[in-house]
């Protein structure tokens, strides 16, 4: 009878200390990589979000966007995934290096679920604007 209540005690304990633990999820983020160089334009190139991944402890989500431009020839490169990288809002660049290239960056970590969802390039419309 000593030992039945000396589990049912320790089994109290135990489910205590588990409802005590940090509750941290594992956060859910969308995960590609892409890149296109014909017949890119700010306005038509738009990304795909099929798959997602479950990230690490105390990871976030990460999305980056580089477009360069060189005369009548534009790129697109772009990664989405988990980063451990502190959270920061979004941060575009722009570069204008002569002789006619230029180079717009966007990028940022965000940790709430499949917060980096960015499918196009409107950030750099608006700052073109």
């Amino acid at each position: 009878m000593i030992l039945q209540a000396w589990r049912s005690l320790q089994l109290l304990y135990l489910l205590e200390a588990i409802s005590l633990l940090p509750c941290t999820e594992a956060l859910l983020c969308y995960e590609a990589t892409a890149s296109a160089f014909r017949a890119v334009s700010l306005h038509n190139w738009k990304w795909l979000l099929l798959r997602s991944m479950v990230c690490n402890q105390r990871e976030g989500c990460e999305e980056t966007v580089v477009f360069i431009e060189t005369g009548t020839s534009k790129g697109v490169l772009s990664f989405k995934g988990c980063s451990s990288a502190f959270s920061y809002p979004p941060q575009i660049s722009y570069l204008v290096s002569p002789p006619g290239v230029s180079i717009a960056s966007y990028s940022r970590v965000c940790r709430s679920y499949l917060c980096n969802n960015l499918t196009n390039l409107e950030p750099f419309v608006r700052l073109k604007a």
